[in-house]
């Protein structure tokens, strides 16, 4: 007589251990092959390198910058108008011109090259230097009458600069944060992640290329 075969049986304690070991194993796989909890630890990897470059070097007084936008300019005559005038000195738009606006491009451009390291594509000609900072400040300001500012600004430090005594008597202001201003600059002047590794990869193979110029001699 052949023996009875009876059927295995677990415990309801061995199925739970089990289930649970399974159960870990699954969210585990879960959470490596998830794509959003891959890409937050990138977005902190790509934030961390973004954020090694302190740009805050580059902003200048707040009080200096806002009252630095507020140059009216004057408008040419007929006459110059006729002639094409430029005037020397002073920044040129359509026809008006803006001197105020000059001596302050001029001073930006000054900060910003006791920047080099941050700022290494700054233009070595001074004068086109001076003209870029202030035909784009004039192009990025935004100018308004006192009873749409609030419709227009949300620069909190600008709004309050506005309402302090020097500028209380102004009915027109004109308004750019500066932190959208620096991030233009950096935008233009600054030197990309990939540009410095350009640069690193070419110093290597000039050093290389000297070194074995030197040993062929």
């Amino acid at each position: 007589m052949s023996e009875e075969q009876l059927p295995t049986t677990q415990d309801d304690d061995s199925i739970s251990i089990n289930n649970a070991v399974d159960g870990a194993a699954d969210a585990e796989r879960t959470n490596v092959n998830d794509p959003a909890n891959n890409n937050s630890s990138n977005d902190h990897v790509n934030n961390s390198s973004s954020n090694a470059v302190d740009f805050s070097v580059v902003h200048i007084d707040e009080k200096r910058f806002f009252g630095g936008l507020q140059d009216e300019g004057k408008q040419l005559t007929p006459d110059e108008i006729k002639k094409e005038t430029k005037k020397r000195g002073c920044i040129m738009l359509g026809q008006s011109y803006y001197k105020g606006m000059f001596d302050f491009s001029k001073e930006l451009l000054a900060h910003y090259k006791t920047q080099p390291t941050i700022l290494p594509k700054l233009r070595k000609n001074d004068s086109k230097a001076t003209h870029m900072i202030g035909e784009k400040l004039l192009e990025m300001r935004q100018t308004t009458t006192r009873a749409d500012i609030h419709k227009v600004v949300t620069d909190g430090i600008q709004l309050e600069l506005s309402n302090s005594d020097k500028y209380a008597s102004k009915e027109t202001l004109s308004f750019l944060a500066q932190k959208t201003w620096v991030e233009w600059v950096v935008s233009k002047w600054a030197q990309t992640v990939s540009e410095e590794k350009l640069t690193t990869e070419d110093d290597m193979i000039r050093a290389v290329g000297i070194m074995f110029m030197e040993d062929m001699r």
